[in-house]
């Protein structure tokens, strides 16, 4: 019989209109599983270590930004995996891949400082009528489109990490430098929860973008190190397809 799952372990049950929001798409974090299908993360502070699919509470956002950022974005996530592939077939990164690159870190950036950044306040409209009455679904299908009728302090925080969000993206094209793709031919990589401090990008478990580098390979010290970095970066966890071969 398997053993009661943990806190940690249990699927998120998201509440009433607050989807599953990563800050790491969940097609980035499925290049890390194991053949189990999993991944293995390491809460820091705790010494503990688990699996978990991706989908579990520890990658998931409780709806920092809203419906339409996250629809708004997936153009971003897409463009990403489809050059990644090309990337990691052709070994080489072209002007054309390294604009979605840029694109890309800045989205997961952003969503990082969101979902940790609280913007408190007070409703900024006081003089308004009641809001309609509405099912979940339908307020929902709404913010898919733009259209926001909470004024509530928390829908207020989400608009404004909206603009965040598409701010840091747009501008994510004037910065001057490039991506270089470092590999490692044996030991693997861990991934931060939080891409706000390192400018990295995990792509697979032997594979990171890193920014201002050129392309190489790292021996086994090298990769110690840089791991080392990644943890010490991470707010709560790490993960990785082994942590035992990081």
């Amino acid at each position: 019989m398997d053993a009661p799952q943990t806190d940690e372990q249990k699927e998120y049950q998201a509440p009433p209109r607050t989807n599953r929001q990563h800050v790491l798409p969940l097609a980035s974090i499925i290049r890390f599983r194991n053949a189990k299908d999993v991944v293995e993360v390491e809460l820091i502070h705790k010494q503990k270590r688990f699996t978990e699919n991706g989908n579990q509470k520890n990658f998931v956002a409780i709806r920092a930004w809203t419906q339409f950022a996250e629809d708004g974005m997936r153009g971003v996530e897409d463009a990403f995996q489809n050059a990644i592939n090309e990337v990691l077939v052709s070994k080489k990164i072209d002007d054309k891949h390294q604009v979605i690159f840029k694109r890309f870190y800045a989205l997961i950036r952003a969503r990082s400082k969101a979902r940790y950044t609280e913007i408190a306040g007070e409703s900024l409209m006081t003089d308004v009528s009641p809001m309609p009455k509405m099912t979940d679904e339908e307020l929902l299908e709404f913010e898919r489109q733009g259209v926001f009728f909470e004024n509530t302090p928390l829908a207020v925080s989400r608009q404004v990490k909206d603009f965040a969000i598409a701010h840091e993206v747009l501008q994510a094209d004037k910065q001057q430098g490039k991506w270089g793709l470092i590999t490692s031919a044996k030991r693997e990589f861990l991934v931060s929860d939080d891409f706000f401090p390192l400018i990295f990008v995990p792509v697979n478990p032997t594979t990171y973008l890193v920014w201002e580098e050129d392309s190489q390979q790292l021996g086994d010290q090298a990769v110690q190190r840089m791991n080392a970095e990644i943890k010490a970066s991470a707010r709560n966890f790490v993960f990785a397809r082994s942590l035992d071969h990081c």
